[in-house]
């Protein structure tokens, strides 16, 4: 799936701003509709990034991973653009390096969003995962319509729409992630839950190191 717009290729990754007007509401690229049970990701090895299907990834989750699809919380799962988690520079606290990717972000609000959609959403927090010992955000967020029709601004309004959604979460990528790993627990700190403005913070970061990608300050796998 390529992105276009005014009939040209563009890249999900590099030519939409991740930024919005407010604060707490960004931009995300979705990748995998709520709906769909298949593993789709940009591919930032590739000129514009086109949205692709992991096939091995795919068999390994209808093999391995048979269990953990049953208990499958339903998500959209996409990119936050102009994003990067360094892999150059190893994190002080977590002492690991970045996994050379755009930040992720699951929107976890009803409705579903298609492949390649860019969406607006409101940041509700996020959580930090070990994997393959590198380190890997999750970005929490609600589409903003929704977050607006149900006056949704954190995590704690979030809960009185969806009860446990966010735990259930949280705990399905502990499971995929710790099997992978052969580990027993996947989420650092504790399955630390960040805040909002912790979450801006590590959003922010992850913009930076991603400047310093494109401007050839740093150094990895993508193509411009």
């Amino acid at each position: 799936v390529y992105l276009t717009s005014n009939q040209k290729r563009i890249s999900p990754w590099h030519d939409v701003k991740i930024w919005t007007e407010k604060r707490n509401v960004v931009n995300m690229i979705n990748e995998i509709p709520s709906i769909l049970n298949k593993k789709y990701s940009a591919n930032t090895s590739k000129e514009y990034n086109p949205i692709e299907l992991h096939k091995a990834k795919e068999r390994l989750i209808k093999s391995k991973r048979e269990d953990c699809v049953k208990l499958f919380p339903t998500f959209n799962y996409g990119m936050l653009p102009q994003t990067w988690e360094d892999s150059s520079e190893i994190d002080d606290k977590a002492q690991l390096y970045g996994d050379d990717d755009p930040l992720d972000i699951c929107e976890i609000g009803q409705l579903a969003i298609e492949i390649g959609e860019v969406a607006r959403v409101r940041i509700l927090g996020s959580f930090c995962l070990s994997d393959n010992q590198e380190l890997d955000w999750k970005v929490l967020a609600i589409n903003e319509e929704e977050a607006i029709s149900k006056s949704i601004t954190d995590v704690e309004t979030f809960h009185h729409h969806y009860p446990d959604k966010v735990f259930k979460v949280m705990k399905w990528f502990n499971k995929v992630k710790a099997e992978k790993d052969n580990s027993p627990d996947s989420i650092l700190w504790n399955n630390k839950l960040f805040s909002i403005e912790d979450t801006i913070r590590v959003i922010k970061k992850a913009h930076n190191a991603y400047l310093e990608l494109v401007t050839g300050t740093k150094s990895g796998k993508s193509k411009f």
